[in-house]
C-alpha cells in the first residue's frame, strides 16, 4: 500500500539501513517475519488491483475493491507495535460473513468443474488465480507466525482463508460470464495428441 502525504518527495531514505517503522514508533528489520507478511499483503492488494482492472464484471470490480480495503485494515492491524498508543481498527467477523455471502452468491451463478483446472483461460481469470495463490501464501505465513507464538487478530486467518475461496469463485464467475469452460488439468482422452 502506498501512502500519499502532502509532501512532494516520495522517498525519505530512512529505510536505507534495512530497517523500517511500525505504527507505534517501533523500528524493525525489513527482513522480519511481520514485514514479510505486510509485504505479501501489499502484493495481494496489488494483484487484486490488476484483476480489478482486467475484469469487465461490475460485481467483481466491487468485490475486489472491498477486499482491497479490508486488506488495508489488515495491514494496519498487523503493523501496530506493542509500543503503540494509537487505536487501530481491527477486521471484524462481519467481514468474514460478508465474504461467505459473496461466495454463496457467486457459486449459485457459476458451476464449478469437477477435477483440477489450469489457470489462464482469460487475462482476468488468470489474474484472479494469481491473487488466490498469493492469499494462500499469506495465510501460510500467518500460520507460521502463530506457530512461533505471535498473536494476530482473531479473524485474520478466517478472513484470508475465505478470500482465497472467494477469488476462486470470482474466477469461475469470470469464465461463466464469457461462456468459457475452464481448462482441465487432465487431458481428455478424446483430445489427446499423438506423439
Amino acid at each position: 500500500m502506498r501512502r500519499v502525504t502532502d509532501k512532494t518527495q516520495l522517498y525519505t531514505g530512512k529505510g536505507d539501513g534495512g530497517r523500517t517503522g511500525l505504527i507505534g514508533k517501533q523500528n524493525v528489520s525489513k527482513g522480519s517475519h511481520r514485514i514479510d507478511i505486510l509485504g505479501e499483503l501489499d502484493e495481494l492488494s496489488a494483484s487484486l488491483g490488476l484483476a480489478r482492472a482486467l475484469t469487465d464484471q461490475t460485481a467483481s470490480k466491487q468485490i475486489l475493491l472491498a477486499i482491497q480495503r479490508d486488506i488495508y485494515v489488515l495491514m494496519s492491524e498487523l503493523a501496530v507495535s506493542g509500543k503503540s498508543t494509537r487505536e487501530v481498527k481491527e477486521l471484524e467477523e462481519a467481514r468474514v460473513a460478508w465474504l461467505e455471502s459473496q461466495i454463496n452468491w457467486l457459486t449459485s451463478r457459476s458451476k464449478a468443474e469437477k477435477g483440477f483446472t489450469i489457470p489462464g483461460d482469460t487475462l482476468a481469470s488468470a489474474a484472479l488465480d494469481v491473487s488466490r495463490t498469493i492469499a494462500r501464501r499469506v495465510e501460510r505465513r500467518v500460520v507460521r507466525e502463530l506457530d512461533r507464538g505471535h498473536k494476530v487478530g482473531k479473524v485474520v486467518l478466517s478472513y484470508l482463508n475465505r478470500v482465497s475461496s472467494l477469488l476462486y469463485a470470482l474466477e469461475l464467475h469470470e469464465l461463466n460470464a464469457q461462456a468459457i469452460k475452464p481448462t482441465q488439468a487432465k487431458e481428455s482422452t478424446d483430445k489427446k495428441v499423438k506423439k
